[in-house]
Formats: C-alpha cells, structure tokens, sequence
C-alpha cells in the first residue's frame, strides 16, 4: 500500500505539510492507489495568526486544491 503523510492544522484544516508518497511494489499498476494518512497538527496556520480578513475562505481554499476538488466561493466546511 501507497502511503503519503498530510499535516493538516486542527482548528481551520489547512494543509501544513504533504510529504512525499511512500510507493510499495505494487506502485504504477492499474487500480492502485495512494492512501492518504492525514495527522492533525495543534498550531493555527498563519493566516489565522496574521491575517484575519477573509481567512475563511483562505482556509476552504487550501481544502479544496488538497481534496482536489473545485473550489466554490460559497462552499462551506
């Protein structure tokens, strides 16, 4: 089993760190895929420490593009 490690902040969710995959011998093979492992980390990302206007949407922004999903202005978390 592929394995990547993501550290994600606890309070707002923002990605910290995605770390490189970990590949197994079953890598590039059809069907196989990676399994995230996502740790949650207590400081609060920066945006939150320095910035405070439209850190909510900051935060859902950074969750959308490592969920790789569209990112939608009025999604909420």
């Amino acid at each position: 089993m592929c394995l990547r490690i993501v550290e994600v902040y606890s309070v707002c969710l923002c990605v910290h760190h995605i770390h490189a995959v970990d590949s197994c011998r079953l890598a590039g093979q059809r069907g196989h895929v990676v399994e995230d492992r996502v740790f949650v980390i207590a400081q609060p990302a920066s945006v939150h420490t320095s910035v405070h206007i439209h850190a909510d949407f900051i935060c859902t922004y950074h969750l959308a593009v490592w969920m790789n999903m569209e990112y939608d202005k009025d999604m909420s978390i």
